[in-house]
Formats: structure tokens, sequence, C-alpha cells
């Protein structure tokens, strides 16, 4: 059977079988996030800094007058409103009394009109809908609350977002201003609850502690889970710690988690994680020769610190409260206080896969994008090995998924050009019947290769590998599936499934020094170089023979097929 055959005839029957066959990432969890801090000119800079991570913001546009009447901040900015939208981001800004009581109630005693305001801003600046969080106000306006949240939703159109932060409320209470809040109410006239399940410990607190425990965290929930079904509740994280100076100067002041590092940095901070809490705890002094950090508007004096936040380990095993409870999705106060790393781990999270062995690697970007996209799996559900070898059937699956991608959109109407701007190879409109593939499949695969029986898990990407004269055996008849693919076997690879034209033998001896112009692999090897597809290493060595790891697998795939688009 020639290549040009197998191409041409059996590669649609094996794309279809693909198709059907694949794993594909998980559907994105619902992300949003609270615009407080920073000026609001940074907006943009620090919605652009979560790497596509956010379905929401939420930012301070809502505010009231003494007589409880609706204020337009004046950080109220179209401009951002429509930069959000272009990125596919909704802008559901936030009512707040910024915990002022009086200010509180005097809007819960003018429902009706604020309702009416808030809807006619709505529509008159574009936003997508609103989040109501009042606080610090007594139970009697209980109704009054529900009330209000019931007009606005009358008055938005469905496709509008109508949610409210309520308090976390770990034992069920109805008294004080934690009682304000009628769950099962709420959510029957809203999109979501978002649970703040923050400032457990909180400033002015005489001992020291978590800010969002993890007993904390799973009781506000099993409470919530008896109001209001699992995909009305929203999960509210903190950017922030607190800090304690054990005289009793300071109180639990507020501190920014990417401040963190500072403090540890400078003042040679101890970090643990504390066991019953599953939150982080940072110990340090300063003492009267070391500089004096300014926190939350304070200098710090010279005494013993203590300080309660959520790094990165301990906030993604709290996420996985969301997944165990089946709820809808994670939010967070707020944005521009976390540690630049956070957002590292939270795109995978999102897609189903938060690896805490990629969390800060040098490509961790690259493998969030190749896992979001479908294109590559973790070694386990918690682990994707990044620095661990490709093995050839592992490399053939992913660039059969990306073909298979490709397939889909084709046949959607949506070409997906590769880096030459034609289709990739592997693309029929004309696919075979389910029989007809199964059959092509079974006689492919007694033809190529004996080391690749019917049963195995790549089985069906192997053969459409070599149905394509993309890929070939290391000898006659045997593909080695399970060994590590050599970057020289990549660069084979990719030339022949990219279709550029062949550089050929020529140019001269320092190409690579470790290239001979005899060595099989060389035209592949020069070929892609020169289209600036693949890199050799700083001494002029291409290193042929070393294997390629999980993590160069997925930038490649990035660098061709992410930044093309």
């Amino acid at each position: 059977m020639s290549s040009i055959f197998r191409k041409t005839i059996l590669t649609a029957a094996i794309a279809a079988s693909l198709l059907s066959s694949s794993v594909q990432a998980e559907a994105g969890k619902y992300n949003m996030s609270y615009l407080f801090h920073g000026s609001p000119g940074k907006y943009i800079d620090h919605v652009d800094k979560a790497k596509g991570s956010l379905d929401v913001v939420s930012p301070s546009y809502f505010k009231l007058n003494i007589d409880g009447t609706l204020q337009l901040s004046p950080s109220l900015d179209p401009t951002f409103i429509r930069e959000m939208h272009s990125r596919n981001i909704r802008v559901v800004p936030y009512l707040s009394n910024d915990w002022d009581r009086e200010l509180g109630i005097q809007a819960l005693m003018n429902t009706e009109q604020l309702a009416e305001q808030m809807a006619e801003a709505v529509h008159t600046y574009q936003l997508d809908g609103v989040n109501i969080d009042l606080e610090n106000i007594p139970t009697p306006y209980r109704d009054n609350l529900t009330s209000l949240v019931q007009r606005l939703r009358s008055l938005l159109p469905e496709d509008k977002e109508v949610s409210v932060a309520v308090a976390a409320n770990p034992e069920g209470s109805e008294q004080g201003w934690i009682g304000l809040y009628d769950y099962k109410a709420l959510a029957e006239h809203s999109d979501h609850l978002m649970i703040m399940a923050y400032d457990e410990h909180y400033e002015g607190d005489l001992a020291p502690g978590s800010v969002a425990s993890l007993p904390f965290l799973e009781q506000s929930i099993r409470y919530a889970l008896t109001q209001a079904p699992a995909d009305k509740i929203v999960l509210g994280f903190p950017f922030y710690g607190r800090m304690w100076n054990l005289n009793g100067a300071l109180l639990g002041i507020p501190v920014q988690n990417r401040m963190v590092d500072d403090l540890v940095r400078t003042y040679h901070g101890t970090v643990q994680v504390d066991s019953p809490s599953g939150s982080a705890r940072v110990t340090f002094t300063v003492r009267p020769s070391d500089p004096a950090l300014t926190v939350n508007g304070r200098k710090l004096t010279p005494g013993n610190y203590e300080l309660w936040y959520e790094n990165d380990t301990t906030l993604m095993n709290k996420l996985e409260l969301v997944e165990k409870y089946g709820l809808k999705g994670a939010g967070s106060w707020s944005l521009a206080q976390e540690d630049s790393r956070t957002w590292d781990f939270f795109r995978l999270w999102l897609n189903g896969a938060a690896y805490p062995d990629s969390i800060g690697h040098w490509a961790h970007n690259e493998i969030a994008e190749a896992f979001s996209r479908g294109w590559m799996d973790g070694m386990t559900e918690t682990t994707f090995s990044p620095d661990g070898t490709l093995t050839r059937a592992q490399a053939v699956t992913v660039l059969s998924r990306i073909a298979e991608r490709t397939m889909a959109a084709a046949s959607a109407g949506e070409p997906i050009p590769g880096v030459t701007g034609a289709p990739l190879p592997g693309i029929s409109p004309n696919p075979m019947d389910d029989r007809s593939s199964n059959q092509m499949l079974n006689l492919l695969g007694r033809q190529a290769f004996s080391d690749v029986p019917s049963d195995h898990w790549a089985a069906e990407a192997i053969a459409w590998g070599y149905a394509t004269g993309v890929i070939d055996g290391i000898e006659p008849g045997r593909f080695a599936p399970d060994e590590p693919l050599t970057r020289e076997q990549m660069a084979a690879i990719l030339a022949r499934w990219l279709d550029f034209p062949s550089a050929g033998s020529g140019g001269n001896a320092s190409f690579f020094s470790d290239v001979a112009f005899d060595r099989w692999s060389y035209s592949a090897i020069r070929t892609l170089s020169l289209n600036g597809i693949i890199d050799g290493f700083a001494d002029r060595t291409f290193r042929p023979s070393e294997p390629v790891t999980r993590a160069q697998m997925a930038v490649l795939m990035n660098r061709l097929f992410v930044s093309s688009e």
C-alpha cells in the first residue's frame, strides 16, 4: 500500500475513529474575582495577569448615596467594559455599602428604586449583571435583602447575572449580620450565591489564626448545601492573609498575598503548613537593625510576628472542595492581591487538572494550554511529569488529537490552518462509515507494526500516524511505542507532518556541530531549524539522540499551533 494511498483513503477513517475515542478536557468551571485594590487604570493589567482564567470580573462600580439610592462610582469605565468583552469576560459590578450599617439599612428600605436604578445602569453601560454585596446589616432586614434580589431579577434579562455575596455560615446561625442571608430564598431568585469563606479570623482578633481554615470551609459548604443546590454555590477564597505582632501592637491586619515573599525574604521568616487548618503560617522577627517594611499603611516595628495566609499548595488543596462537593466554581477577594504564581495552577484547576509538579515550572503556561485544548493529559490525576521523557506513543497521540481538532473545526466550516497556512495532513471532507473505519484500522494494524497490538492504548493514534505517512517504525514492522522519542525523531515526524519544502543537505558545516551532513535526520533538522520551529543549544549542538521531555512537547505544540492562530 503506497503512502499516497494511505494518506488519501485511510486518513478520514482513522480520524473519524479517533474522534469518538479520545479524552477531551473537562468543561471549565466558573471563576470570578472582585476588583477593588489598585488604580482603575490598572484593572486591565490585573485581569490579563490571570492568564485567561476569569469568566467574570466584579469591579466596585455600584455605591450607595446616603438615602440608599444608587451612586455610580467615578471608576466606571466604558473602555474597560469593552476590553473585557473583547476577552470574552463578563463585567458584573458589585453593589457595596462598604460595611456601613446605616447606609445598608437605607438601601434595604428602598429596594424598588434601587433595583430599578441598577437595572437601568446595566442596560446603559452594557454590563453583564449585578453582584449584591451588602454586609454588616442586622437580621431584621433579611426579607428586605431577598426582596431586592427578587425585584432585580425580575427587571433584568435572563442572560444577565444576578448573584449575591453571602457570609460564610458554618454553624447555620440566624443571629447578627450573618443571619441577614436567607440562603434558600436568595438562591431561588439569583444565579448563584458567592460564599465569602474568609475572615474566619479578622482584624482585632487577639489570637492569630487562619483566614479560611479547611474545617471552616467545609462546614460552610455543608450548611449551604442544606439550603441551595450545589450548582448555585460559588466558593470564595482570600487572596490575602492576616498578620499579628505578638506583643499586641498589630492584631490581624490584612496582608496581600503578593507581599508575603518580601516579608519572608527580608526577615528570614519560616513558612509552615498548619495541619489542622490546612493554611500556611509564617513566623518572623523584626530586629531594630532590620529595614522597616510597610504593610497596609503601617511600618513594622521590632518584635515577633505571625502571618496566616494561603500559599500555592494550601489554596490548591482547598480548591479541591469545589470538585468534591460539585459546586459551580470559585470566587476570590480580590484581584491584584494574589501572588503572581496563583494563576499558574488556577488555569489547570479550571480545566480539571491541577498538577502540583508543574506549578512554577518554566513551561507551566504551555502545559496548561496543551491540557486545556485536550492535546495532553497528566501521567496520573495529580502529576504531569513535565521533565519526564515523552514516549513515541505519547507523541503520536498528541499529534492525532491536534489533527482531530482540526478535522472537527473543518467539518464545522471553521478552517484552522497549520503553520504553513495549509490544512494539516489527515483531514478529509468525506469520512468513511464506522464499519469501514474499523476494517481499515484492523488491516493497517496487521500490516504495520507487530509490537502495537489492537488493544494497545495508542493503537488508533499510531494507525492514524502511519496512514498519513507522519510516522514510521524504528525498523521494519517495529514501532517501539514505549521507547523515548528522541529529538531527531521528533524533527523527522514534524517535517513530514508540516510538509515544509525540504532544505536538503546543503549549508555550511557550522549548522549544528553534532549533526553531520550524512546523518539520516539532517534534512529534517535543518528544514525545521531554518523555519524557526526547533532550536539547538547555546553550545551550537542539537543533541539529536537526547529524549524529548513532556514539557518540551507542550512548548513545541504551543509554538506551532497557538501562536499561529
